[in-house]
């Protein structure tokens, strides 16, 4: 079989220009943030930051749980009427979850407190991280029809308005020192960006306009079609959230909120490659991989520019780094955000690890493989949850043992994706040989 790289090769082209759409787009959306750091880092305190860290984890999780993760069912849908049907079982599942979880939380609300040990002036953010979770979720949602139908663009120009928002919001409540200026700046960014998605989404309102009893049995027909999303997919990558929230988490229950404030520059500047490129390269592999799957061909070509890309972005971001980690911090952020520069010494190979590794998780979804990218999560979750049982003397040496967790959990799984890839490619061999 020839691997060779042909670049003038039409499914290349095309893969690249989804590429460079889907990055452009979400790299200036994350230049926007990333270039208000050091203003807003000036203006919050790092406790102020490990209370709006906490927020952020807590975003991400429900996002996971409110769509039962059917939301990347939408991009193998077969028909355009498919992929209507199922996001608007989507809108319907994540407002009855919406309603249902503002009610616990108004009914249990000393016990969340503790539970999440958040200062009794900063409650407000278990009634708020709900709906945020809801706005970005729908708009996953619709970024997922955009992919589906190869409308790039649109997924691009709503990423980056939500930055604009969000930023320019921060921004204006730190100037007039309102504490909860960072959460609110998040959700009115999140509700605008969602405005945004759903104005681009005329033919799908113009569906949901006529909608009808025959409409909601076919919708429920495709969910159940796409079941093995929510059976084998929503646990798993709910644990998998969990587990990129774990370091918020077990710093909290460990050491204190200061810390967290810290660990979430720390995280914030990690992970600019994987925001800028991991997500888009994500979503293509995921569409190609599909698309390939049901055509039965191979995409090796594609596995090999990706492997090319990822490579080009990680390795000289984090020797920069791992050589002048403190200067940079210091420069663009402040002294006081030194210790920031210290922890993310320990994560540079995890964070590499994981950039690369993470957007081939795509493929198995790709390939149907959607059990086995459970067991792995599951794995894991199991790895990275033994640190909470762990007593650590300092902030130090619990980063190197998580670092050393994270380093395996990867490399399983990039084992498990090449061994599919594996089979994938001979089964398809022996199909051409049998013709």
């Amino acid at each position: 079989m020839n691997y060779k790289l042909k670049l003038k090769n039409p499914l290349i082209i095309s893969v690249l220009k989804d590429i460079s759409i889907l990055t452009s787009g979400v790299l200036i959306a994350q230049t926007i943030p990333i270039l208000l750091q050091p203003i807003l880092k000036r203006q919050f305190a790092p406790e102020e930051f490990g209370i709006y860290d906490i927020y952020f984890r807590l975003v991400s999780l429900f996002s996971v749980l409110i769509t039962f993760r059917y939301e990347r069912a939408i991009v193998l849908s077969k028909t355009k009427l498919e992929a209507y049907s199922l996001t608007s079982m989507i809108f319907i599942i994540t407002t009855l979850f919406l309603i249902i979880t503002e009610s616990i939380i108004l009914i249990f609300n000393d016990f969340w407190i503790e539970i999440f040990n958040i200062p009794q002036n900063r409650s407000y953010v278990l009634y708020l991280f709900p709906l945020t979770a809801y706005f970005y979720s729908i708009t996953i949602t619709l970024h997922f029809l955009f992919i589906f139908r190869k409308k790039m663009n649109r997924v691009s120009s709503n990423k980056i308005l939500r930055r604009l928002f969000e930023g320019g919001s921060q921004i204006s409540f730190g100037i007039l020192k309102k504490h909860y200026g960072l959460v609110l700046g998040d959700i009115i960014g999140n509700l605008c960006s969602l405005l945004h998605a759903a104005s681009f989404s005329y033919e799908l309102l113009k569906y949901l306009k006529s909608y009808s009893r025959v409409k909601f049995n076919r919708g429920i027909a495709i969910l159940k079609l796409h079941s093995d999303f929510p059976k084998y997919s929503l646990i798993s990558n709910l644990l998998n959230t969990f587990v990129l929230s774990a370091l918020t988490f077990q710093v909290l229950s460990k050491f204190n909120i200061q810390d967290v404030g810290f660990m979430e520059l720390t995280q914030r500047v990690l992970i600019i490659p994987s925001a800028i490129m991991g997500v888009s390269l994500g979503q293509v592999l995921l569409q190609r991989s599909a698309e390939s799957f049901n055509k039965f061909v191979t995409f090796n070509s594609i596995i090999k520019l990706y492997f090319i890309i990822s490579i080009i972005i990680i390795v000289p971001y984090l020797l920069i780094f791992f050589f002048l980690g403190e200067d940079i911090f210091k420069l663009f952020f402040g002294s006081q955000w030194v210790v920031s520069a210290r922890y993310s010494s320990y994560l540079l190979v995890s964070t590499g690890i994981m950039f690369i590794a993470s957007p081939l998780g795509q493929i198995l979804i790709g390939l149907n493989k959607i059990r086995l990218n459970s067991i792995w999560e599951y794995f894991k979750f199991l790895l990275i949850i033994s640190l909470f049982l762990i007593p650590f003397k300092d902030i130090d040496s619990y980063l190197r043992a998580y670092n050393l967790m994270v380093c395996l959990a990867y490399l399983v799984y990039l084992i498990i994706i090449f061994i599919s890839l594996k089979k994938y490619n001979n089964s398809i061999k022996l199909l051409k040989n049998s013709d």
